[in-house]
């Protein structure tokens, strides 16, 4: 059977539809990443090109390695008081961030 992927809208119109996780909106299990994966941020950030494609690829990647195996998204544990060196480091050492802003984010959860 065949997959048709229905396109956004707007100027986005020459993109598929995707959820944030860049899965097809009406296509469960398919995932799309390089530059067909632009919809998501278009206007916003480097994901339709090469910048942008590794860390669209890593982060796919890890979507699928946690649906499908169960395997945690990485993350990191430090003591409260080395947050501002902490941050200070992934500011400066971050490059998806940089790249995917406003669409790639870390999250910090204090307290667990």
């Amino acid at each position: 059977r065949s997959v048709r992927l229905r396109s956004a809208s707007g100027f986005k119109r020459k993109y598929p539809l995707l959820k944030p996780n860049y899965e097809a909106k009406y296509s469960q299990g398919l995932f799309v990443i390089g530059t067909a994966s632009h919809s998501i941020d278009f206007r916003k950030s480097a994901g339709g090109f090469i910048h942008g494609f590794r860390y669209t690829a890593r982060t796919v990647y890890r979507v699928m390695e946690n649906r499908y195996h169960h395997i945690p998204w990485p993350s990191t544990y430090h003591p409260i008081s080395q947050l501002p060196n902490v941050l200070l480091r992934r500011i400066n050492e971050a490059s998806g961030l940089y790249q995917m802003f406003g669409i790639l984010v870390d999250v910090i959860l204090p307290g667990l």
